[in-house]
């Protein structure tokens, strides 16, 4: 735990797991992402359905530059694998729940003025969605999805997006997301953040937040960090 140097003026919000309880398929998206891969040519080793989804495409697309097809053929084959996650996730966000007790702090962020984005690996329009169906879409100035930037989180391009489009600097940004991803493009950006613990990641992945909150715990403890920031 370490004390903020400046007074936040915004937070960036992952998704699923931190705002919302998404119930998407992993393991069935990671079994279509490299079903495409692998119907398209692509040599099916270091793909694996124990690797998170966006690693299994990264390593797809370095597979497929070393097959030395046409740019176009390329481009329709990622379309294809863009296609088979997007399915599972619009299933997913028609079930999502919202997290106890975060409705509440949404709130209180507004009251605070805090400007409030989402910033995540689903694509700009699920998230969209999943915010609608639980409710909170209101209190969000924009969404930053994967489709919305080449270099996606953990990659400091994430937040250096949203900054420049708040006109903040990174130690102004605040980062809540249960994902080492999350916690990862905040150290890589410099910017401060909480971590929210999970059954799904470990503590340890969550090193180098500010603090650390269980998610069964958000209703009691999540507002008495944020304050730490204002």
């Amino acid at each position: 735990m370490s004390v903020p140097e400046k007074k936040i003026r915004a937070i960036a919000w992952d998704l699923d797991g931190t705002l919302v309880y998404f119930n998407i398929d992993f393991i069935q998206a990671r079994k279509n992402v490299i079903e495409v891969f692998t119907e398209n040519g692509v040599d099916p080793s270091g793909l694996s359905i124990q690797k998170p989804i966006i690693e299994n495409v990264n390593i797809g697309k370095e597979k497929l530059k070393e097959l030395k097809i046409s740019e176009k053929k390329e481009k329709k084959i990622l379309k294809k694998v863009e296609k088979s996650i997007i399915k599972l996730e619009a299933q997913a966000a028609e079930n999502a729940r919202i997290v106890d007790g975060i409705k509440e702090i949404l709130e209180f962020c507004h009251q605070k003025q805090l400007r409030q984005v989402i910033y995540t690996l689903n694509t700009n329009l699920i998230a969209k969605n999943t915010l609608k169906k639980v409710k909170i879409l209101k209190y969000f100035d924009f969404i930053v999805g994967r489709d919305d930037l080449s270099n996606p989180k953990p990659h400091k391009d994430h937040l250096i997006y949203i900054c420049n489009k708040l006109n903040l600097s990174n130690k102004e940004l605040l980062i809540i997301g249960d994902n080492s991803r999350d916690i990862e493009g905040a150290n890589n950006m410099g910017a401060p953040s909480i971590g929210i613990l999970t059954i799904r990641y470990s503590e340890k992945g969550l090193k180098g937040a500010n603090f650390i909150i269980e998610q069964n715990k958000i209703a009691q403890d999540l507002k008495k960090a944020i304050k730490t920031f204002l």
